[in-house]
């Protein structure tokens, strides 16, 4: 039995906005000027100012049902994380945690695209950063579990396969795959990085797909249509390299 990778095999999704750093005081200055309250809408429900002196942690961290929006000196960061992982601000308390199909359901997602965007304009314009002059990363990973690979392709002779397929091959493995392609995303040509690995043994096996895209920023981003057409692509993928996932029965 086949399958695809869905919303429900989503472990993380960033969506991060890069600008010429600040510094830190300029920053939290700037930062401080914003009424607090200001984002608080039905999405975004909490929200931080950190004290200057902490120059590690988000000088503002907004927050909501799991997913929160950080603002580093030279980033603004949108992570939306189902699992524990390294990091103070890459994994959320108990009362934060909430279903993947729910985080990414289409309602959700339109819902998070009008308040992450309204936050990043007025974060941007507060910060006097034009965002013409700003790149994106969106980074998404997925994993499913009790799955295999149709057919094992990665080899060192894939190379060439892998130009015709997909672009220029980065690295070839004989248990996974990472590899850069120059293509085109929502009408933009993005960089793109993936890499598709098989973990585990005959009792507990599973796919892993960890992939970003890079892109010079064009203002609103449509999260839902992100996710979906990401997941389409991830599929196409797969199938051509591997010929799909396989349920282990």
């Amino acid at each position: 039995m086949t399958s695809d990778f869905t919303t429900a095999d989503i472990t993380l999704f960033k969506v991060n906005i890069f600008y010429e750093k600040i510094g830190f005081e300029t920053l939290f200055k700037k930062i401080k000027s914003i009424k607090k309250g200001y984002f608080i809408s039905d999405v975004i429900k909490r929200d931080i100012i950190s004290n200057p002196a902490e120059k590690t942690f988000p000088a503002l961290q907004l927050s909501g049902d799991g997913f929160q929006i950080l603002v580093y000196p030279s980033s603004i960061n949108l992570i939306a994380v189902l699992s524990h992982t390294n990091g103070m601000f890459s994994s959320f308390p108990p009362d934060q945690f909430d279903s993947p199909e729910k985080i990414f359901s289409k309602n959700n997602l339109q819902k998070l695209s009008l308040d992450y965007n309204a936050a990043v304009k007025m974060i941007l314009d507060t910060l006097d950063v034009d965002y013409t002059k700003t790149n994106v990363l969106i980074r998404i990973d997925l994993e499913k579990n009790n799955t295999h690979f149709q057919a094992n392709m990665f080899n060192k002779e894939a190379d060439l396969a892998l130009q015709s397929i997909l672009g220029e091959s980065m690295a070839v493995q004989s248990t996974g795959m990472a590899f850069k392609t120059k293509e085109d995303f929502h009408d933009v040509i993005v960089d793109a990085h993936y890499n598709l690995s098989n973990f585990g043994d005959i009792d507990n096996k599973k796919i892993v797909f960890n992939g970003m895209l890079y892109f010079k920023n064009t203002g609103i981003q449509d999260l839902h249509m992100i996710v979906t057409d990401y997941l389409k692509r991830i599929n196409h993928v797969t199938k051509k390299l591997v010929g799909g996932l396989v349920i282990v029965e």
